[in-house]
């Protein structure tokens, strides 16, 4: 999926406060990133072309600037948006 057009946008801020994160050398070859930090190139989501996995490094539930966007990613996880 093109996921800047389920968002609406291929830019979001996010409130990342981790510790431990996947970088472009960690990240599983079945998986592709989807967001990625300009700051310091962490992968900040990713998703399993072929299943339904899905995965964010920030907290969505937590507001932020991207809150409209944030809701968006939640509703479509819910939803199964991402695999149709």
């Amino acid at each position: 999926p093109c996921f800047a057009d389920i968002l609406g946008t291929a830019d979001l801020e996010t409130n990342t406060y981790h510790h431990q994160a996947v970088t472009p050398a960690t990240l599983a070859p079945e998986l592709r990133a989807f967001a990625v930090s300009p700051v310091d190139g962490l992968i900040e989501a990713l998703w399993h072309p072929d299943r339904p996995i899905l995965a964010v490094q920030w907290h969505p539930e937590r507001p932020t600037p991207s809150a409209p966007q944030d809701e968006i990613l939640v509703r479509g996880l819910l939803d199964g948006v991402f695999w149709r």
